[in-house]
């Protein structure tokens, strides 16, 4: 053990000594690790948005305890927003650090439930003992020092990284992979009832009822929260390419999209203003159908604006689109 952290640190030495050689520089990888500083931009930024966080967390005993809901922290971002970060992006809808990701989303009780899914797993791979697969080794251990060691340091690097960065889709599945597949192991070879207690569910029960309620609950949750806005995505791609038929095309395509009523709708507001500031200055696109875009993009950004009133950022981004329009009146 001592060599190996002897060795970490000779080799992270070793880089920062040569970071500033051609090689390094020329790497993508490596040019990335080595502008690594507390006076970076993009770490500056970081810690600016975190002490929005820290704002929006404390601001009163509802957002202490419970947050602000999934999702929400551009709320938090328009309302303690830091002039300092004029230079730096404008939209983060992440702190980019999963701890305080929690505290916005779920208060101080959500991030505790968070950080309980690596305490437990800790306590049980180090503190108590597994039950025993058989009652005569009760002294029979799951996880070997090697184990206890890999899981540790799984854990660790993970936690680590989660204060700089945000969880995504795979992510998460990777980490309730690993917490499943621990569970699997802890409890491998344990009964949880006799087959005295063990209870069968009621064929008939099972068969018209809880089945089919099953599946009705299944497809209608793919349909509202898989397949439409699949849907929505690709006629979103089509709307925005061009089509044989004419522009005309695209606008029927993008009033489709807003039809769908997913939740890519304010993302698909977005694009129509873009394409509908494209049209503008297309030469060789008849007025009428300029005009069209920009109605169909005013018509967009007048609901975006009116479904999220608090929200700056469709604010700002409508009025760029007037501004961009020449319609410095409205």
């Amino acid at each position: 053990a001592i060599t190996g952290l002897v060795s970490i640190v000779v080799l992270v030495g070793a880089f920062f000594a040569v970071k500033d050689l051609n090689f390094v520089r020329q790497s993508p990888v490596l040019s990335r690790f080595s502008s690594i500083s507390l006076e970076e931009s993009t770490t500056k930024s970081r810690f600016m948005i975190w002490n929005m966080a820290l704002k929006g967390f404390t601001e009163n005993p509802k957002t202490f305890l419970i947050g602000y809901g999934q999702e929400n922290f551009n709320f938090v971002f328009n309302k303690y927003y830091d002039p300092r970060m004029y230079a730096a992006e404008q939209w983060f809808d992440r702190t980019h650090n999963i701890f305080l990701d929690w505290l916005i989303a779920g208060g101080i009780l959500g991030l505790l439930a968070y950080l309980l899914l690596f305490a437990s797993p800790s306590y049980y791979l180090w503190l108590r003992k597994p039950r025993p697969i058989d009652e005569a080794k009760p002294e029979e251990e799951r996880f070997s020092t090697v184990d206890k060691a890999l899981f540790t340091g799984l854990f660790a690097a993970y936690f680590f990284q989660n204060i700089f960065v945000f969880d995504n889709l795979t992510s998460y599945l990777l980490f309730a992979a690993f917490l499943a597949y621990f569970h699997h192991v802890y409890e491998s070879g344990w009964q949880w009832k006799t087959e005295g207690e063990q209870k069968d569910l009621d064929p008939e029960l099972a068969n018209y009822m809880l089945i089919p309620a099953i599946l009705v609950l299944t497809c209608g949750g793919l349909y509202f929260f898989n397949v439409n806005p699949i849907r929505a995505n690709m006629d979103l791609i089509s709307g925005l390419s061009p089509h044989s038929e004419g522009a005309t095309k695209n606008i029927e395509i993008l009033k489709k999209v807003i039809a769908y009523n997913s939740f890519g709708t304010s993302e698909a507001r977005e694009q129509i203003t873009q394409i509908a500031l494209q049209a503008k200055n297309t030469n060789g696109l008849d007025s009428p159908t300029k005009e069209a875009f920009f109605n169909l993009a005013k018509e967009q950004l007048d609901a975006q604006v009116a479904y999220v009133p608090e929200d700056a950022r469709y604010r700002l981004f409508y009025g760029s689109f007037l501004d961009q329009s020449g319609l410095f009146d409205l």
